[in-house]
């Protein structure tokens, strides 16, 4: 009985080491891409408010309102932006908005 109960054990230590080696590589938020980047291809949130010229909390309220897309690092749940996200970002930001108003 006790040999049954170990090897239920092992198959049970398998099975939630794959999960956790597969949650690993899935970036847990609004991504649209399920294959884990390596992390120095991220920029962290005090780079990218910089670039975007915002604070770090504006810039949180706008991932956590969908405007910008962010992944969070899994080891400590930090945003993370993909640089290529910042730049489409900016480039929407930069479009002229097109108003039916003349100016007087």
């Amino acid at each position: 009985m006790t040999g049954h109960a170990l090897s239920h054990n092992s198959v049970g230590i398998f099975a939630v080491k794959a999960l956790v080696e597969l949650w690993l590589r899935i970036e847990p938020l609004k991504t649209g891409s399920l294959l884990m980047r390596k992390l120095d291809e991220y920029v962290k949130i005090a780079e990218a408010a910089e670039i975007l010229g915002v604070s770090q909390n504006t810039l949180r309220k706008w991932v956590d309102e969908g405007r910008i897309a962010a992944s969070v690092n899994p080891a400590n749940g930090y945003r993370l932006f993909r640089p290529e996200d910042l730049e489409k970002f900016l480039k929407k930001a930069a479009k002229p908005v097109n108003s039916k108003r003349s100016l007087k």
